[in-house]
C-alpha cells in the first residue's frame, strides 16, 4: 500500500521566501521614506516663506501708516518743535524679547468711523488713531519665540466695541527666531537732506523638520550656517512712514490742530 504525502513547505524554504520578500521591500521602503520626508520638507518650506511675507506685509503696512502725536513734550515737558524718526517708535524689553510700540492710523473699518466729528464742519476733527504693537514671548524653552500684534483702538472708534477691551491681539507667528524693527539711515542727494532715515525690519523663521533641538534652541541671534533638518527664512524691509515723509520732503509744514492725531 503506497503511503500518501502532502505537499508542504519546509521552515528553510519559508525563510527563504520571507528573505526575498525584505529584499525587495525594504528598498522600496526606503524610497517612500524618503520621497514622504523630502515632500514634507518642501511643504513647511513653502510654508514657512508665505507665514513670513504676510507677517512683511503686515509691518510694512503699519509703519507706513504710522504717525505721531503733535501734543507729545520732550523729556523735560518744554512743547516738542522738531521730530526724528525715533518719536515714532518705543521699543521696550530686553533683547530678544523685545516689543515695539507706535501709533498707527486704523486700515481697518471705514474713513467715517477713524475721524470724530466728520460731518461737523465746525468742530474739530482729530484722527482716531491705534497704538499698534509688536511683542516677542516664549511659552516655553521647547518652543521658538512668538510673534504677537496688538492693535489698541480709540475709545471713540467703533471699531474697537469688536473686540474685547478695545485690543485686537493676532499670533502672526509660532517659529520667529529673530525680529526687530531698527532705524537706519542714508544720504539722499535728490532730496537736499542730509540724511534720511527709515525703518528696517529683519525677521528671521526658523523650523525644524524631524529636528527638536532645533525648535528648543537658542533665539534672538541670526543663524548664519544651514543644517540638515534645518528651515531657515531671513527676510528684511525697509519702510519710510508715509506721515514722517511729508515732513522731511515739506519743510515749514504748518501742523494743524483741527485734524491732530488723537490715540487711545
Amino acid at each position: 500500500m503506497k503511503g500518501h504525502f502532502k505537499k508542504a513547505f519546509t521552515l528553510v524554504e519559508l525563510m527563504v521566501v520571507v528573505l526575498c520578500l525584505m529584499l525587495v521591500i525594504s528598498p522600496a521602503m526606503r524610497i517612500l521614506q524618503q520621497g514622504s520626508s523630502s515632500s514634507l520638507s518642501g511643504m513647511l518650506q513653502i510654508e514657512t516663506t508665505l507665514e513670513g511675507r504676510r507677517i512683511i506685509r503686515q509691518v510694512h503696512n503699519d509703519l507706513k501708516m504710522a504717525c505721531l502725536l503733535w501734543d507729545t513734550p520732550n523729556s523735560d515737558g518744554t512743547p516738542k518743535v522738531q521730530y526724528v524718526l525715533a518719536d515714532m517708535y518705543e521699543k521696550k524689553g530686553e533683547s530678544p524679547f523685545n516689543s515695539y510700540s507706535f501709533y498707527c492710523f486704523p486700515h481697518e473699518g471705514l474713513i467715517e468711523e477713524s475721524v470724530a466729528n466728520m460731518r461737523n464742519l465746525t468742530e474739530p476733527a482729530p484722527r482716531l488713531v491705534s497704538e499698534v504693537t509688536y511683542k516677542l514671548d516664549r511659552p516655553n524653552l521647547k518652543e521658538p519665540m512668538r510673534l504677537i500684534r496688538e492693535e489698541k483702538f480709540h475709545p471713540s472708534n467703533p471699531i474697537g466695541q469688536r473686540y474685547s477691551g478695545g485690543i485686537a491681539r493676532r499670533v502672526l507667528s509660532t517659529r520667529v527666531n529673530v525680529f526687530s524693527i531698527q532705524i537706519r539711515t542714508f544720504q539722499d542727494p535728490g532730496s537736499g537732506i542730509k540724511d534720511q532715515a527709515l525703518f528696517w525690519v529683519t525677521l528671521q523663521l526658523k523650523e525644524g523638520h524631524q529636528r527638536p533641538d532645533i525648535k528648543s534652541g537658542s533665539v534672538g541671534e541670526i543663524i548664519r550656517e544651514r543644517s540638515r533638518g534645518m528651515i531657515v527664512a531671513d527676510f528684511y524691509d525697509a519702510v519710510n512712514p508715509e506721515f514722517f515723509h511729508s515732513f522731511c520732503y515739506n519743510p515749514g509744514t504748518v501742523l494743524s490742530w483741527y485734524s491732530q492725531p488723537q490715540g487711545p
